[in-house]
């Protein structure tokens, strides 16, 4: 009812989901930028203390869901692998 009362179409709050290449040497900065959103928007202090992003994945402080590919994220990123354990 809302796009039909401002003639629009689509997503009322967001608009729909977009793919953007990173090159290889910025997959550390992107991986930062997105744990960091939560501390951005002023929900957290700092990205360890937030429960919406999967930095605690990645820092091994959390375990590693099936979906998400830390391994991946930190191999594109420069780093090693996960901390033994997880």
């Amino acid at each position: 009812w809302m796009n039909k009362r401002r003639n629009r179409l689509g997503p009322v709050f967001a608009d729909r989901p977009a793919a953007h290449h990173v090159p290889p040497h910025r997959a550390a900065e992107v991986l930062a930028y997105v744990h960091n959103n939560p501390v951005r928007a002023g929900v957290v202090a700092t990205a360890a203390a937030s429960a919406w992003s999967s930095h605690g994945a990645y820092v091994g402080r959390l375990p590693v869901r099936h979906w998400l590919h830390v391994d991946e994220g930190l191999a594109l990123a420069g780093f090693g692998g996960r901390p033994d354990g997880f």
